[in-house]
């Protein structure tokens, strides 16, 4: 699977808020 950089972050992005149960409303910005 080839994958750009911004891509693999939205997938970190979402493990993120999957695994901490974050609201993503709550999120601002993602430095």
């Amino acid at each position: 699977m080839d994958l750009m950089s911004y891509q693999l972050g939205q997938f970190a992005i979402k493990g993120l808020l999957v695994k901490t149960g974050l609201d993503p409303k709550e999120v601002d910005k993602v430095i």
